[in-house]
């Protein structure tokens, strides 16, 4: 699952989510703020902003 936020100043807040016993594709994560996991894995987390 993956959401996406426009901030006031134009950037994107991006966080994405594996809740599967699989893994599944994420979208690149150029510079993580926080990240759970290996991307994609099974139970990962990713936050980060795209500028």
């Amino acid at each position: 699952m993956t959401a996406r936020w426009r901030m006031g100043d134009g950037a994107t807040l991006t966080l994405a989510i594996n809740l599967a016993d699989q893994p599944a594709a994420f979208p690149e994560m150029a510079d993580p703020l926080f990240a759970l996991g290996e991307a994609g894995s099974p139970g990962s987390f990713g936050a980060w902003i795209d500028r």
